[in-house]
């Protein structure tokens, strides 16, 4: 008898401890992803980037870590610019179902979009300045877990 009730709380323990309806039942967005921009437009601009490593860490709902690496490259009204993409952080990341939010550093880089499987995919918002003249850009991104 005692190893029947012993075996109840375990039981129900196990049961109960195997979901959680506030977030996703595993890391499902920890690891390194590789990130990329295309179509990125506005104030007669417009970009891509290639080649920016995340190495993102997660917590519940929530994830952060950092960026690397990458060229950003872009048709502006001054010209072409093509800049390295430094270092910075993954900052303010969320995951709700299928549905994920980040930005790089601040709210000036901000991307919403949903993940399937290794894909995260969405669209970028940007806020840069070109020449003294400040431009939001929008566009879509694409990161696929390496």
């Amino acid at each position: 008898m005692k190893r029947t009730l012993a075996a109840i709380p375990l039981a129900l323990g196990l049961s109960l401890g195997c979901s959680d309806s506030s977030g996703p039942d595993n890391d499902v967005v920890a690891g390194t992803w590789a990130y990329s921009t295309t179509n990125v437009q506005g104030s007669g601009a417009s970009c891509s980037s290639t080649g920016t490593i995340l190495t993102l860490v997660q917590t519940g709902v929530t994830f952060s870590g950092t960026y690397a690496g990458g060229t950003l490259s872009c048709t502006t009204p001054l010209g072409p610019v093509t800049q390295q993409i430094p270092t910075g952080v993954v900052a303010n990341g969320t995951i709700s179902g299928s549905s994920v939010s980040f930005n790089f550093d601040t709210s000036d880089w901000s991307n919403t979009g949903s993940i399937s499987n290794t894909t995260m995919t969405g669209t970028l918002v940007v806020r840069v300045t070109f020449g003294g003249t400040s431009a939001v850009l929008t566009g879509s991104f694409t990161a696929t877990k390496q």
